[in-house]
């Protein structure tokens, strides 16, 4: 046993030392996690012959994916190492972009954050043409203003339209299905 599995507890040692497949590590603020991981990759390329451009390690913050870098990086003593240490957004935004072709999409693509969407929302309905009904503009409505706006062209026979109820500004309004959904995202802005 290496000078710094000494120190650990024993079932920090057998989270490093496990003999399976991936290990997931799950414990409390302050007790050992990040050593315990960077243990365990030290120890799958010092005991093991893992190459290091083989592991990889995931976290929920860039400040702890950074702490995990510079301590495996001082453990293995290697300058750059080549294991993926990174948050999980990270890594699931390396893998969209990597594999974004095979899903018929372009490689380049923009992650917008909740804030940004709301701004666009906002943006986007200011900018819908005055005659839209009042809820989908932002604005308080009556329950029947959608419906209202729903007509035929003269001399056509009244179509029936699939409707379902949708919530807004506090108030029950009917919508046609096929674009409630997409509506209930877009109502009460403001």
């Amino acid at each position: 046993m290496t000078g710094s599995m000494a120190t650990l507890n024993t079932d920090q040692q057998n989270a490093v030392t496990h003999p399976g497949g991936p290990a997931l590590v799950l414990a409390g603020a302050g007790s050992g996690k990040t050593r315990v991981i960077i243990e365990r990759l030290a120890w799958l390329v010092d005991e093991r012959g893992v190459d290091p451009r083989h592991l990889l390690a995931m976290t929920f913050t860039n400040r702890a994916a950074g702490e995990m870098r510079t301590r495996l990086s001082d453990r293995l003593g290697m300058r750059q190492v080549g294991a993926w240490l990174g948050t999980f957004h990270s890594f699931g935004l390396y893998v969209l972009r990597r594999e974004s072709e095979k899903l018929g999409r372009a490689r380049q693509f923009t992650v917008v954050d909740d804030g940004d969407q709301l701004s666009l929302m906002k943006r986007l309905v200011k900018d819908l043409p005055a005659n839209m009904p009042p809820c989908l503009r932002g604005k308080p409505c009556g329950g029947s203003a959608y419906e209202n706006r729903i007509s035929r062209p003269p001399g056509r026979r009244r179509r029936r339209v699939r409707t379902r109820p949708v919530r807004c500004c506090g108030r029950r309004i009917i919508a046609p299905s096929h674009i409630a959904t997409a509506w209930t995202s877009m109502i009460c802005l403001f």
